[in-house]
């Protein structure tokens, strides 16, 4: 990632109405003194909704199809090696290998 001067990058939270497909919204950004209030973290190790539980065990992530009754463990991971790229894509660099586990 290209290291920018921090008056190039502004956090802003906010909460939206629900949006229908390929809709959008317009907001103005407006200075306010009082301060945003992050929402409370949910203790646990999953997430779900009606059709997925995505289980996190040990560093591992499990997807559980709960319409099907299937359980993919190992969804994905993460591989140590160069990159060439910018900051808005991954390129491999050339005659680098992977740091193995």
């Amino acid at each position: 990632e290209t290291d920018l001067p921090p008056y190039y990058r502004w956090h802003i939270a906010l909460e939206t109405p629900a949006l229908p497909p390929v809709g959008y919204l317009s907001v103005s950004v407006e200075e306010n003194a009082l301060p945003y209030t992050l929402p409370q973290a949910e203790p646990g190790r999953t997430i779900e909704n009606t059709a997925y539980r995505l289980e996190c065990d040990a560093g591992v992530l499990t997807l559980v199809d709960k319409c099907r009754g299937r359980r993919i463990t190992e969804i994905f991971s993460f591989e140590d090696c160069a990159d060439a790229g910018d900051s808005y894509d991954f390129s491999p660099l050339a005659g680098d290998k992977p740091i193995p586990e």
